[in-house]
């Protein structure tokens, strides 16, 4: 029995019982929730940062890169003598 405000006790009943003995454990994990959100923002600092630079260089051509033609893609359209009906 757990000493409680009534008759000195509190009931072995498990809605109370339980909750009192998790506790200890909840409150260690809320010390450490600080800690965690600081990995966190700084795991996600990081990642922005990769973010930003891959959407950088997913938007440079080839033209003003070491980047072959071959990169850009097929956004870019083909050259005129290739265009379908020019007879060059």
């Amino acid at each position: 029995m757990l000493p409680g405000p009534e008759h000195g006790e509190v009931s072995k009943d498990p809605s109370i019982v339980e909750p009192l003995e998790r506790l200890p454990g909840l409150e260690a994990r809320i010390i450490e929730l600080p800690r965690d959100d600081a990995g966190f923002r700084r795991g996600n600092a990081g990642l922005r940062a990769e973010d930003a630079d891959l959407r950088a260089r997913l938007g440079q051509e080839s033209s003003g890169s070491s980047r072959p033609p071959s990169s850009n893609g097929l956004a870019k359209p083909a050259p005129e003598s290739w265009e379908y009906g020019n007879p060059h």
